[in-house]
C-alpha cells in the first residue's frame, strides 16, 4: 500500500471507530429514554423504538426521514442532530454529516448539556479531518491519484505550501551551491532572484558593467520580457555566424543606454551550472516587414504604422522558442540545471481591445501553457524544473502586492526565495 493510500485508510478506520462508538451511545440513549426526555423532545411513545430498530437493522434512510420530521417541529436537541450526523455519514453523506454534528456541539455549547461532550466534539472533528482530506488530498479515481484544490482551511496548515503548491515539483534534493555559476534571465521578477542569491553569498555574474547589482531592475538579463528577446539572446551567443562587434548596446526600461561584451557573455554561459529563466509576457511588438519581435513598445523607436505593429504570440511560438533555448543549452552548456518560473508581475497595460486584467490572463495562461508543454517534453530529464511562483504569489498568498497590485511586496518576496532556497539551494553546513 503507497503512502497516500495508508493516509486515506487511517481516516477512514479512525472515523469508523468514532462513528460505532455514537451510534453505541445513540442506541443506548433511545433504549433508556426517560418520558422527560420524550416529552421534551415531543417524542410519542413509540418513535424511540422504531428508531432504535432503524438503526440495528441498517435502515438509515427511514432513520434519516424520521429525525428530519423530528427536527423541523423545531426540536433543537444535540442528540438529536447526532443522530442525524451518524445517519448521514452511514448513507455516505459526508459533509451533511459534518455539518449536523458541527451542530450537535453547538447545541451542547448553548444548552449546557453535558452528555458525552468529548466523544461528539471528537466525533465531529473526526468527519472534518476526513472531509479535509478528501477535498485536498490525492484520492484515488479509476485507478489514478487525484490532488483536490484545498480550501481556506488546508492553506493555513504549516505545511500546506508544500503540500498544495511544490507538489511534483521539487528535485529530489537541494543541489545548487555557493561555488556554481549561476545565471537567471527573464522580466524584472528575475531581479527578485538574483538579488536574494547575490545577497545571500551565491554566484550570479553580472553582465553588462553599468549595473551595480543591487536593485532588482536595470539589468540586462533581468529585462529580457518574452522568449522572442530570449531566443534572441542565445542566437547571439550561440549560434551567429555574423558576429562582427563585441559590443552589444541596449536600452533598459529605465532609457538609460547601456551595452554588454559579447564574448564575456558567451563565457559566463558556458560556465553556467545553473540557468534560472523567468517569463513574463506573450503580448509583443514586432516589425511587420523583418518578423524582428521587440523587447518592449518603447524598443519600437520612432513608430511608422507601416512597418510597427503589436500581436499577441501563440502557445506553440514561445514553446518553440523556448525549446530552441534548452536545445543550444544542452548543446553548449551540457551539465548545466534549467529551472522555469513565471513572473507574476501583471502588465502594466496592454494595447489589445479587452481590459488589462483580462489581456494579463490570456498573457499568463499562454506563458504557463508553452512551459507546460516544455515540461511534459522533458519529463524524464532530471535537469529541467519549473518553480511555481507565479501560482504561490497569484492564487495562495495573501495581498502579496503593494499598493499598485503589480510590484510584489518585500515580505512576500521573502517568502518565495525562502521556500527556492529550502528545496534548491544548499546550505553551508551541507557542504561542510
Amino acid at each position: 500500500m503507497s503512502t497516500k493510500e495508508s493516509s486515506q485508510a487511517k481516516y477512514d478506520e479512525v472515523l469508523a471507530n468514532i462513528a460505532d462508538k455514537v451510534e453505541i451511545f445513540i442506541c443506548d440513549w433511545l433504549e433508556n429514554i426517560d418520558d422527560y426526555e420524550r416529552k421534551s423532545a415531543s417524542l410519542n411513545s413509540t418513535w424511540a423504538e422504531k428508531m432504535l430498530e432503524h438503526i440495528r437493522t441498517s435502515k438509515f434512510e427511514e432513520a434519516y426521514q424520521s429525525l428530519c420530521i423530528i427536527v423541523e417541529k423545531n426540536n433543537l436537541s444535540d442528540i438529536l442532530f447526532l443522530s442525524l450526523a451518524l445517519t448521514t455519514f452511514r448513507l455516505n453523506y459526508l459533509p451533511a454529516a459534518e455539518k449536523y454534528a458541527a451542530q450537535a456541539v453547538k447545541l451542547q455549547e448553548t444548552l449546557n448539556t453535558e452528555k458525552n461532550i468529548e466523544l461528539i466534539a471528537e466525533y465531529s472533528s473526526a468527519l472534518r479531518n476526513k472531509i479535509d482530506y478528501d477535498e485536498t488530498s490525492k484520492i484515488v479515481v479509476n485507478d489514478r491519484f487525484v490532488n483536490m484544490y484545498p480550501t481556506e482551511s488546508q492553506i493555513s496548515e504549516l505545511n500546506s505550501v508544500d503540500k498544495y503548491i511544490m507538489e511534483g515539483l521539487t528535485p529530489s534534493k537541494p543541489f545548487i551551491k555557493k561555488s556554481d555559476n549561476i545565471i537567471t534571465i527573464g522580466s524584472c521578477f528575475t531581479g527578485n532572484i538574483s538579488t536574494f542569491l547575490r545577497h545571500n553569498g551565491f554566484n550570479v555574474p553580472i553582465l553588462n558593467d553599468e549595473y551595480n547589482g543591487h536593485v532588482p531592475t536595470a539589468s540586462f538579463s533581468d529585462e529580457v520580457f518574452n522568449t522572442f528577446i530570449l531566443r534572441q539572446l542565445f542566437t547571439l551567443l550561440f549560434d551567429n555566424d555574423n558576429e562582427k562587434n563585441d559590443e552589444y548596446e541596449f536600452v533598459n526600461q529605465h532609457n538609460q543606454k547601456m551595452s554588454l561584451s559579447i564574448e564575456r557573455t558567451r563565457q559566463a554561459f558556458k560556465k553556467s551550472n545553473v540557468f534560472i529563466i523567468t517569463l513574463g509576457i506573450s503580448e509583443v511588438w514586432y516589425n511587420k516587414k523583418t518578423g524582428e519581435v521587440y523587447k518592449t513598445a518603447q524598443s519600437v523607436g520612432d513608430y511608422d504604422p507601416n512597418i510597427h505593429d503589436f500581436r499577441v504570440t501563440t502557445v506553440k511560438e514561445n514553446f518553440d522558442n523556448l525549446l530552441y533555448v534548452i536545445q543550444l543549452i544542452r548543446k553548449y552548456v551540457k551539465e548545466s540545471s534549467i529551472i522555469f518560473t513565471l513572473s507574476p508581475v501583471p502588465l502594466k497595460a496592454t494595447f489589445r481591445d479587452v481590459s488589462c486584467t483580462v489581456a494579463n490572463t490570456v498573457s499568463k495562461s499562454i506563458l504557463r501553457v508553452a512551459l507546460e508543454d516544455v515540461l511534459s517534453k522533458f519529463s524524464n530529464e532530471e535537469k529541467v524544473y519549473y518553480f511555481p511562483a507565479y501560482e504561490l504569489i497569484t492564487d495562495f498568498l495573501p495581498k502579496p502586492f503593494e499598493t499598485d497590485r503589480r510590484y510584489i511586496g518585500g515580505d512576500t518576496v521573502n517568502f518565495v526565495m525562502t521556500l527556492f532556497a529550502n528545496h534548491y539551494l544548499l546550505h553551508s553546513q551541507e557542504l561542510a
